[in-house]
């Protein structure tokens, strides 16, 4: 089911099949009733920042997504960027 998520490219709000709910919000899925997804890619880098609200209208497919594309583009950046000095750090110790 992550793989679909990982080959997005612009952010997703709205609701989840039961499967994807469990997969991402694991036990605390049936509380989920609405949910953003935001792709984080970069370089080499990629994930997602899943966030699930109780609320079943809270995040739907109407709702613009540029501010959610934005979040996920500095923190994709970020995240590269200190994996990158990790692994560097780890390869000279």
């Amino acid at each position: 089911h992550l793989p679909k998520f990982l080959n997005m490219e612009k952010s997703f709000c709205g609701a989840l099949t039961k499967i994807e709910k469990e997969f991402l919000f694991g036990e605390q899925a049936d509380l989920v009733s609405s949910c953003a997804i935001i792709p984080l890619q970069h370089l080499n880098f990629s994930g997602i920042i899943a966030i699930g609200n109780f609320k079943e209208k809270h995040f739907h497919k109407g709702m613009g997504t540029m501010f959610l594309d934005y979040i996920g583009d500095v923190v994709a950046r970020i995240l590269h960027d200190q994996l990158s000095k990790e692994s560097q750090q780890s390869i000279a110790v």
